[in-house]
């Protein structure tokens, strides 16, 4: 999925990025890590779940994706 946005449409994952970018702050983080925690997560597009993924690898520790037991991203935020 992630692959496909980056080289089909990298302007509009650019652009959702760049939203990301400019809401980072420790409540959005959390907010953002814990989508997937929610039944909302299954509505969420294929675009925003690619830059959902870059945003939590970028703002973790190291940049490693670690998901726990029930499949949940496990990293706080290292920044915040």
């Amino acid at each position: 999925m992630l692959i496909m946005w980056l080289k089909n449409n990298p302007k509009n994952l650019i652009t959702e990025l760049e939203y990301y970018k400019n809401s980072h702050n420790k409540e959005f983080f959390y907010q953002t890590r814990g989508l997937d925690r929610r039944d909302i997560f299954q509505t969420l597009t294929e675009l925003v779940r690619a830059a959902r993924f870059i945003y939590l690898n970028k703002t973790c520790f190291n940049g490693l994706y670690r998901v726990n037991s029930k499949g949940y991203f496990k990293y706080t935020n290292r920044q915040l």
